[in-house]
């Protein structure tokens, strides 16, 4: 009995040399020990080491990396031909998932003939052979990164994060937003988590969260994808943003030097950071995909994605709410898989709009599905001038917590500059956060908002 397929072997390998990105489809799901030929396992290993350590994966590099196993493996000449003799596919999950299923069969193949033997003889122990093959089947049955239910290693990062905080006088146990008061509320955000920020059109929901990708991005890595946005249509907000000059002249392009200046300086900064903008992922698997890459590759902290219901699911369903809520599903096992911080931005539906107070409310949630049920914490954007002129709240962008799954719910007022696409704490703004009246001076901005 056949228990390898040898040219799905090759033809997984071969893809991931023509292509290393691939490796993300598979490195989850295989290890060197579930392929068949020993020089497969030797040449996929090294290929893992090359990949996660952030170095190009070709012939000549793996051969490298494969160092005095070389001839074991067939020499350069074998991996070559690996390259050679294979055609390039989109996904190489089909070959993982075969290698995989014959690994599998050859575990259980080895542990029942090990049981047979064991059974012929008159004193074996049939309890401990049926435990054997049911830790097997669970082994087979589990996920990657399998919980074991264990609570001592977690216990010990609990404490360990009590004792910091106490150090740190109660300093936030998150990621901060950059919004003092927002980080106290949501005591930051905190890894694993699947935030949703959802909001009427015009409310501001793109720049809030570009506002706080460069907040973040000053410290930790991370990927807004946007669905809606070209990347330069968003690093213009940026540079609007972080500059203090209007996107009007931004749009115009009239500067004056002390502009350009801030604009060179600024655009340095962002380049630098640890922000990184996709705009040609469209598909839940593409996101997916180069959040992992660059887990492996760089780390990652925190994903943005703008906005939920654009993203392209992996099963169509004619049912939109019922693939709507399969996407917000795989977003929150994501940010657990990765142990990130997962933000998708979403549409309310029309209800705020037929309300005397129009703020939003958590059933506002438009295709909500199960995006409420799924996400640790709902904020909802409003601005009451938008909707009266004669506010009292001019200038304000209200945040409102409408569910924490770990904290309590309610609502911060933010400082909103349209004109600069920026949103802060406070008026005036300065970046460490200290108070300067003088700030906007000779940019029309007006600084009696506090």
């Amino acid at each position: 009995m056949k228990l390898y397929n040898i040219q799905a072997e090759r033809d997984l390998l071969g893809s991931i040399i023509i292509k290393p990105d691939n490796l993300c489809d598979c490195v989850d799901l295989l290890k060197g020990d579930d392929f068949f030929k020993d020089g497969h396992k030797l040449i996929y290993s090294a290929i893992t080491r090359l990949y996660t350590s952030n170095k190009d994966v070709n012939v000549t590099t793996i051969a490298e990396a494969l160092n005095s196993k070389l001839n074991i493996v067939g020499g350069i000449t074998y991996i070559s031909q690996l390259a050679g003799q294979t055609l390039q596919v989109e996904s190489i999950k089909s070959y993982a998932e075969i290698i995989k299923k014959y690994s599998n069969a050859r575990k259980l193949f080895a542990v029942l003939k090990k049981d047979t033997t064991r059974i012929e003889k008159t004193d074996a122990d049939i309890k401990s052979i049926v435990r054997e093959l049911q830790d097997l089947s669970l082994e087979f049955e589990s996920k990657i990164n399998a919980d074991n239910g264990e609570l001592d290693k977690p216990m010990a990062n609990v404490l360990d994060s009590l004792e910091k905080r106490y150090l740190n006088g109660g300093a936030i146990q998150g990621i901060g937003t950059g919004y003092k008061k927002l980080d106290k509320t949501l005591n930051g955000l905190n890894r694993s988590d699947f935030i949703v920020i959802s909001a009427r059109p015009s409310m501001g929901k793109t720049a809030f969260a570009i506002n706080m990708a460069l907040n973040i991005s000053k410290q930790h890595n991370i990927s807004f994808f946007s669905l809606e946005m070209s990347k330069e249509q968003l690093l213009e907000r940026a540079l609007a943003a972080k500059a203090l000059i209007k996107m009007n002249n931004i749009k115009s392009g009239k500067l004056t030097d002390e502009e350009w200046t801030s604009i060179s300086q600024k655009s340095g900064l962002i380049v630098s950071s640890g922000l990184k903008i996709y705009d040609k992922v469209y598909s839940l698997n593409g996101i997916k995909a180069e959040c992992k890459k660059r887990k492996l590759q760089e780390g990652l902290d925190v994903v943005i994605i703008d906005y939920l219901t654009l993203i392209d699911g992996a099963e169509k369903s004619n049912n939109r709410v019922q693939e709507v809520s399969k996407i917000s599903r795989q977003l929150k096992l994501m940010a657990k898989e990765l142990n990130i911080v997962v933000i998708s931005l979403a549409q309310l539906s029309r209800a705020p709009e037929a309300r005397n107070d129009h703020r939003p409310m958590l059933s506002d949630l438009r295709e909500s599905g199960s995006i409420e049920q799924d996400a640790d914490i709902v904020i909802s954007l409003y601005r009451d001038e938008y909707y009266n002129l004669n506010t009292n709240d001019k200038g304000i962008i209200e945040a409102i917590i409408e569910k924490q799954r770990n904290g309590r719910t309610g609502f911060v007022k933010l400082a909103w500059k349209p004109e600069y696409q920026l949103i802060t704490d406070k008026s005036p703004y300065v970046e460490d956060g200290t108070y300067s009246p003088d700030i906007f001076k000779n940019k029309g901005v007006q600084t009696s908002m506090n």
